[in-house]
């Protein structure tokens, strides 16, 4: 449940990564995007994806060590699934 609940918080950087992702693509000529995304170059598409990261990532791993800590699942399975539930809000909302 904690992870879903980030996971909600993390449509924003996954998001923003992907659309960097894109981006880069597309300087490269390998994809077409929406021209308004790239008008100011990369730089500022870089620093959201960069800086929404930032803000979740700690929160993120912060809180999942400490459940770590306490519960008594395998760690492997324990962070593979968190992952996963991080990113299922991006999925089932955005994709």
């Amino acid at each position: 449940m904690l992870n879903v609940g980030l996971g909600v918080l993390a449509v924003w950087p996954v998001g923003f990564a992907v659309i960097l992702g894109w981006a880069i693509l597309a300087r490269l000529g390998l994809a077409r995007i929406d021209p308004t995304l790239v008008d100011d170059g990369l730089v500022p598409i870089a620093v959201l994806a960069g800086g929404t990261w930032l803000f979740l990532l700690p929160l993120f791993l912060g809180l999942n060590v400490l459940v770590v800590r306490k519960s008594s699942v395998d760690k492997r399975v324990y962070w593979s699934l968190a992952v996963g539930m991080l990113i299922a809000p991006y999925v089932v909302w955005i994709a």
